[in-house]
């Protein structure tokens, strides 16, 4: 007689319910790791999203900045040029 137990099926002639047991105990744990490993990648993954996002609201306007100063240092080395 086949008895089952989820995804775990066993026959009460060649395995006793202890060994079926500690079967399901060592694939709840492999689910439990799958689980606890996926959402550290996550959270590993959202701290450096996170990092990433900082580090463009940063360097954007620095950049915007930098650009703006150039360009009017440029304009006003062309104004003193042409006065001269």
């Amino acid at each position: 007689m086949a008895t089952q137990y989820g995804a775990l099926s066993y026959s009460s002639q060649s395995q006793s319910p202890a060994r079926v047991m500690t079967r399901v105990m060592g694939e709840a744990r492999r689910v439990l790791l799958g689980a606890l490993v996926t959402a550290a990648v996550v959270a590993v993954m959202s701290a450096v999203g996170w990092v990433a996002l900082l580090a463009l609201t940063v360097t954007v306007p620095f950049a915007t900045i930098v650009v703006a100063l150039a360009l009017v240092i440029r304009h006003f080395r062309q104004d003193r040029r042409a006065l001269a």
